[in-house]
């Protein structure tokens, strides 16, 4: 999404600048990403086991493309769907998606003040409401000074044995006292808004008065929530702070379960009833992407299957060390590490915050870089030899701009993880006399180890990556020793995948075959802040002392 409207396709055609061929073409390759998109995210079983009664997509996420396919889940699931909502089309092919779903006459009628519908599958059925309000976005020149009345009707919506009453409202009109005709349960608010507090007040007063409000923004911005009246008196990590039950950026699937008709706090008994329970948060990442976050989503797959608490509780101070992580899975790798720190990250913990969707397809970045690749093949011409007035040359060479900083992440995507090369700080880049030496370790049949030490901060590290990117060696081990990492530890990282405690090399016994067998995996085996084993110049335990011994007696033994 460009981020003002002079940045858009759109603005180039209004200049005379010819975009209509670009705009077909990307919008077909977006439309065929954004199906495979949902399809993934609809399979998630979480989605397909009853637990969701209702599930809201947020303004403009989805296109009239794929509405048959969010009916088509409706009635197999049993579910309500709110599906976004969208710029009424007159096209062949939007008018052909209208008459299946019944609404084409309804849809083709003037509207006075919006051209945005949203459409609610209920199960079987089909409703769909138009977008009543004028944001300051929507304003024209010729709008009316005179503010529409807002009046909005309750939907009937079945939930398990019981039928609610929800109603459905597409951003600025929860902003402008809309009349509700009817008793009501739920209401569903739709946004995209770069501030998401602009809702604060609306969705106070509806939980003031007992219903649930499920706000849904766009994960641009974030903010979407699942609001109802809470009992304070349970522990709440997801809504306390610092989420305070807010999604942060990026896309994420949220599952709440509340129990109908027991939302009002109860005093005054000796055993309430629970108001609600956290079925999942996750991020939604993207397995070929460049921004490294689906390596994160991966990896917690792995910790999550090892058995031995400290071991995870050291993977995940690992993981955090390495900063690839994105706004959701910060908070929640921050939650997992604190509470495997003393034992209580339970299944149902990991099972709620411990685990992605991770979708096998590029990213949004990876696609819009690839469209702005398309932009720049075909303009650049235009720039040259098209006939433009002054304005169109100067805003054609913003655009231009715009796409080539985007077109930059192209090819850049590597193992974020297992071969971790991060950018060198430039201080720290003129270390030509290091580098030769570790090159010439490197390079070296003989000698198998190296220690690299100098006072902290004075780019050890930077220097040892950049000697590194120079050689051929892809398998590199990087282990990031804490004050916590254990024996169990250092064994995990080195077999490279989620294991429990590995049995213990004796000294003077012959080696194990799976230590071997590990350590021959990688080209490069980098211990980083070795100190951290070591108390007062000793190491801090045998069992410490034993494994580093045996660690270098196998390379000893290879490199002989």
């Amino acid at each position: 999404m460009p981020d003002s409207y002079e940045s858009s396709m759109s603005y180039m055609g209004s200049l005379g600048i010819p975009i209509t061929d670009i705009q077909e073409l990307c919008k077909a390759q977006y439309i065929e990403w954004h199906k495979k998109r949902l399809h993934g995210l609809l399979a998630h079983p979480l989605l397909n086991e009853d637990v969701p009664s209702v599930v809201v997509f947020p303004e403009g996420s989805i296109p009239v493309d794929c509405l048959k396919m969010l009916h088509d889940f409706a009635k197999s699931t049993r579910t309500t769907v709110v599906a976004g909502s969208h710029t009424i089309l007159g096209s062949i092919e939007a008018k052909q998606v209208y008459s299946m779903l019944g609404k084409e006459k309804t849809l083709a009628k003037p509207h006075t003040h919006s051209g945005d519908v949203t459409f609610i599958f209920v199960q079987d059925k089909i409703h769909h409401q138009k977008k009543q309000g004028v944001s300051p976005f929507d304003r024209t020149d010729l709008t009316s000074l005179i503010r529409p009345s807002i009046t909005l009707h309750p939907l009937p919506i079945p939930i398990g044995n019981s039928t609610l009453r929800m109603v459905s409202l597409v951003c600025a009109d929860a902003l402008q006292l809309p009349k509700i005709k009817g008793d009501y349960d739920i209401v569903s608010v739709i946004s995209y808004d770069p501030d998401p507090s602009h809702f604060k007040s609306f969705i106070g007063t509806q939980v003031e008065n007992s219903r649930i409000v499920i706000y849904c923004n766009d994960g641009k911005f974030g903010g979407s929530s699942i609001n109802l009246p809470l009992d304070r008196r349970p522990t709440s990590w997801f809504f306390e702070q610092p989420l305070s039950g807010h999604l942060p950026q990026g896309d994420a699937l949220l599952i709440i379960d509340v129990p109908v008709g027991e939302l009002a706090t109860q005093v005054g008994v000796h055993a309430p009833k629970a108001q609600r329970e956290v079925k999942f948060l996750a991020s939604i990442t993207y397995e070929g992407s460049v921004v490294g976050d689906q390596e994160v989503s991966k990896e917690l797959c792995k910790i999550k299957n090892i058995s031995n608490n400290q071991v995870r509780n050291s993977r995940l101070a690992s993981l955090l060390g390495k900063h690839t992580y994105n706004h959701n899975q910060g908070h929640r790798l921050d939650l997992l590490h604190e509470l495997s720190r003393t034992g209580v990250d339970a299944d149902d913990v990991w099972a709620a915050y411990g685990l992605d969707l991770v979708l096998d397809l590029p990213g949004l970045v990876d696609l819009e870089a690839k469209f702005a690749k398309v932009c720049d093949e075909k303009l650049t011409q235009q720039l040259i030899e098209g006939d433009l007035e002054s304005q169109g040359v100067e805003r054609l060479q913003a655009f231009l701009r715009e796409c080539k900083s985007r077109i930059s992440v192209l090819g850049e995507t590597e193992s974020l993880i297992r071969v971790e090369q991060p950018a060198i700080p430039d201080a720290y880049i003129n270390r030509e006399d290091e580098i030769a030496k570790m090159l010439s370790f490197l390079d070296s049949r003989n000698e198998f180890l190296m220690e690299v030490s100098s006072l902290a901060q004075m780019g050890k590290s930077a220097t040892i990556e950049k000697a590194l990117a120079r050689t051929g060696f892809k398998r590199i081990k990087r282990i990031l020793l804490l004050t916590t990492s254990s024996v169990e530890y250092i064994l995990a990282e080195i077999f490279g995948e989620a294991k429990g405690p590995v049995a213990m090399p004796i000294p003077g016994s012959e080696f194990t075959a799976e230590l071997q067998q590990a350590i021959k995996e990688w080209d490069v085996l980098w211990f980083e802040n070795c100190q951290e084993l070591l108390v007062s110049g000793q190491w801090k335990s045998g069992e410490i002392q034993s494994l580093i011994n045996n660690i270098v007696s196998i390379v000893q033994e290879e490199t002989i």
